[in-house]
């Protein structure tokens, strides 16, 4: 079974709409997180966005650390306004709910 990749493009199975995997990050405290948006959405270059966590309808914080390229998730008390916003889901969930487009 294919792992997500950065910059891989998949198909969710039940909406049938194209998302590509934009990092895969690690979370405070559990596992790794798969970070996707919409295909035609450009890759943001910003230090921090929030993200939606689709399993439990909950905002998680995406922020930027050094050195360049990692990044780290934390769960937020609060909503912010940060863009874009994109989605994460557990890395060991990710094939559930997927399905790799070659």
């Amino acid at each position: 079974m294919k792992s997500p990749a950065i910059g891989s493009t998949w198909l969710n199975n039940k909406k049938q709409t194209l998302y590509r995997v934009w990092l895969i990050a690690p979370a405070v405290g559990c596992g790794e997180y798969v970070v996707y948006q919409e295909a035609g959405q450009p890759i943001s270059k910003r230090g921090a966005f929030h993200v939606r966590h689709t399993e439990i309808e909950n905002l998680i914080g995406l922020a930027y650390l050094e050195p360049p390229n990692d990044w780290l998730i934390s769960w937020l008390d609060r909503p912010v306004d940060w863009e874009p916003i994109a989605w994460a889901r557990p890395h060991e969930m990710w094939h559930s709910k997927f399905t790799a487009v070659e």
